[in-house]
């Protein structure tokens, strides 16, 4: 998975709005 890769050059708001998406998905 790149999420990470993806996440580095994204700024921290989209990295804690991912992981909400995420874990809502999860």
């Amino acid at each position: 998975m790149s999420v990470r890769v993806v996440t580095v050059h994204l700024p921290e708001a989209y990295i804690e709005a991912i992981d909400q998406l995420v874990r809502r998905r999860l």
